[in-house]
């Protein structure tokens, strides 16, 4: 029987606390998956788990801290030569910054994202079967995925709708392959909401619904949110109001047990406005 090596023990100690933190999360016991998240920190596989960590601050929505912790990771990578690490690091910090609106910056990001990638990559067969698929090969699929999808939230900004579309369906596809339902559910939810701002809601709400599917299955409590604060408009584009003010008030529960503050104080806005215009519609029949 083959001995295990101290780094390969510590990685898999790494992951199972990860995975546990990520469990904790998922059910709304935020504070416990902090302190699961700082104890796995510790160990010598860190920097995966600080990875990890990055995308629970960005989900908690506290995006300075997320900043701060990738920008150290940033500096890891760039004196290691770890151009692996970079990249996932700045498609992280392209996320972060996507989120606060910077889109500019977020679009660079994404590049230096990809071109690390691009020099650090394996040659990987896309077109085989994920039984065939190596872990370093699975990671470098991933990634690309990643990247696809990220590049088409930046075309949805520049709102280049048809290059989006084309990025998001390439990203699901890998996804699919790959059996990643995290990748799946969120190229799903962004195929709904750019179906939407095309005007094909009928589309918009298909795609959206099943993304809602996946993330809650999942556990991802903002997500779920997201995609319900999404429906809710696809539904008051429809005039269906009565909708759309039941997906708000499941979006604003959603929000409060992860914490997303800004999110929730959002969706209440939403909210309130959705009940009045359900009302005037209630009175104004030709409205709907």
């Amino acid at each position: 029987m083959s001995k295990v090596s101290p780094q390969a023990l510590s990685f898999a100690k790494c992951l199972a606390r990860v995975d546990h933190a990520e469990h904790l999360e998922s059910v709304g016991r935020i504070s416990e998956a902090r302190a699961v998240f700082a104890s796995a920190m510790d160990h010598a596989a860190g920097c995966f788990a600080k990875v990890r960590f990055a995308a629970f601050l960005l989900r908690t929505e506290e995006f300075t801290d997320a900043i701060t912790l990738l920008e150290s990771l940033q500096q890891e990578a760039a004196s290691t030569g770890d151009g692996a690490l970079m990249s996932v690091v700045a498609n992280n910090l392209a996320a972060v910054y996507r989120e606060r609106g910077q889109a500019d910056l977020a679009r660079r990001l994404q590049q230096v994202s990809l071109s690390c990638a691009a020099r650090s990559a394996r040659p990987t067969d896309l077109t085989a079967s994920p039984m065939t698929v190596n872990d370093a090969e699975r990671d470098d699929l991933e990634h690309l995925a990643a990247d696809l999808s990220n590049l088409a939230n930046d075309a949805i900004l520049a709102e280049d709708f048809s290059t989006a579309e084309r990025l998001l369906e390439s990203s699901f596809s890998i996804e699919t392959s790959l059996g990643n339902l995290p990748g799946q559910a969120s190229d799903l939810g962004s195929l709904g909401v750019v179906a939407m701002l095309q005007g094909d809601l009928t589309t918009a709400v298909k795609r959206l619904r099943e993304a809602l599917a996946l993330h809650a299955q999942l556990g991802d409590l903002r997500s779920v949110g997201n995609d319900l604060l999404n429906l809710s408009q696809a539904y008051g584009n429809l005039g269906a109001w009565d909708e759309a003010v039941a997906t708000l008030e499941l979006a604003v529960g959603h929000f409060g047990r992860c914490r997303a503050v800004m999110s929730e104080s959002r969706a209440r806005l939403l909210l309130t406005e959705a009940r009045r215009r359900r009302r005037v519609a209630s009175v104004t029949p030709e409205w709907n």
